[in-house]
């Protein structure tokens, strides 16, 4: 289901803007965490010319087009 969601928020972004790829993260907080037992999936496009600095800590994996 989670995949779902993320194949549907990909193509709603490509509706939109023009991209070369996308990168995923993934994060996910134990019980102990100050937001509690938690898990969020990151979608960023990468746009053409455009290089973003991805923050420390979010695995972070490449899906290029």
């Amino acid at each position: 289901m989670v995949w779902n969601m993320v194949g549907e928020i990909r193509k709603r972004i490509e509706s939109y803007v023009k991209v070369e790829g996308f990168d995923l993260g993934f994060e996910d907080g134990s019980p102990g965490d100050e937001n509690g037992a938690h898990a969020v999936v990151h979608v960023v496009p990468r746009t053409p010319g455009v290089h973003l600095r991805l923050p420390r800590g979010i695995e972070w994996v490449d899906f290029s087009k």
